[in-house]
């Protein structure tokens, strides 16, 4: 194997200082574009690669951004957009990203096996996906490590990004009192409202948020929600029952598509479909296209995107609690398109 392209060789090969050389490949210095120009076109034509180990020693950074998930699917929700988001923030930064998950003890409470990269402090920050129930040691083990860290899709009192869910809650409903419906509910099945502590902020700030906006337009709120979730496999029959009494609901806000899908269906299967409404929160364009659900988009790739530069200005102030950050639905935007989508 041939030995690796070094700046001192460059340096020796072209007759100019090894500072001269480093200078141009990153692009600093008061060098002539003609320099310039030579020594990028001899690295490009002999091969050089930076050498990140010794950048990493000579700067005290990895350029490394950590990405860590709970080992549970229920604490952790990455949907494409996101990582889109993520992914292109970090490359502007002309850093990388690196995934782990984040196991717990058979309680919950405690970290089991920290990743790699944070026990041996190989990365410049982390952005952790763990978004609800936050366990207190999960916490005190972030802190003891002195790791710079923003919380994604989580409400916290400092540090994180989320969607800002209590304004889109509000903004569809308000597209329904604005089309002329008065009977308008909320309907959750995916959470009870005996576990609500326990359940992602998003569930309690979407029905605020349509409880706002019926209130400021003089309409009573109906929020349909069992104290325990039903199993999925009874939501089509708990749409029917509600669906099927006097005084029915003309447009519904859904928690979620999985909410929203059961309903739409049953009641066009009643009969209902050009009577009842829905709409609900969406993760990408035309979910549900073909059976009349609109979708608001949620904000996914902007929090991806907003969470980098957060992490960007605590890397830089580690000491300093950034103010928690709510990403507006009006703004939101996906890797092609953006805006609130009927489908």
């Amino acid at each position: 194997m041939s030995e690796p392209v070094t700046i001192q060789m460059l340096a020796q090969r072209l007759g100019v200082s090894a500072m001269t050389v480093s200078y141009a490949l990153r692009g600093k210095g008061r060098i002539g574009p003609q320099t310039r120009e030579k020594i990028l076109q001899a690295a490009q034509e002999l091969g050089y690669r930076p050498n990140a180990s010794a950048r990493a020693t000579r700067t005290g950074r990895f350029g490394c951004i950590g990405l860590v998930n709970s080992a549970d699917p229920d604490f952790s929700y990455t949907p494409y957009p996101l990582m889109w988001g993520i992914e292109s923030a970090v490359e502007a930064l002309s850093s990388h990203l690196t995934l782990a998950r984040m196991p717990m003890d058979s309680a919950g409470q405690q970290p089991s096996t920290p990743p790699k990269f944070l026990r041996e402090g190989l990365v410049d920050g982390l952005l952790m996906n763990y978004t609800h129930a936050i366990p207190e040691a999960l916490r005190q083990a972030l802190s003891a490590s002195r790791t710079p860290c923003v919380w994604i899709n989580a409400k916290l009192a400092a540090d994180c990004v989320y969607p800002d869910d209590r304004g889109g809650s509000r903004i569809l409903t308000e597209r329904f009192i604005a089309n002329g419906h008065k009977r308008i509910a909320f309907a959750v099945y995916e959470h009870g409202s005996k576990q609500r502590e326990a359940a992602h902020y998003s569930v309690g700030e979407r029905i605020a948020g349509y409880s706002e906006a019926m209130r400021a337009a003089g309409f009573p709120a109906r929020i349909i929600q069992y104290p325990d979730a039903p199993p999925a496999r009874e939501w089509l029959e708990c749409s029917r029952r509600w669906l099927n009494q006097n005084e029915r609901p003309t447009a519904i806000v859904a928690y979620r598509t999985s909410t929203a899908r059961p309903i739409r269906m049953a009641a066009v299967g009643l009969g209902l479909g050009s009577e009842v409404s829905v709409a609900t929160f969406s993760e990408w364009h035309n979910e549900d296209e073909g059976i009349g659900i609109q979708s608001i988009l949620i904000p996914f790739c902007n929090v991806g995107q907003a969470a980098v530069q957060m992490l960007k200005r605590k890397m830089l102030e580690p000491d300093v609690m950034q103010a928690p950050l709510a990403v507006p639905y009006a703004e939101a935007t996906a890797p092609s398109d953006s805006g609130v989508v009927p489908s």
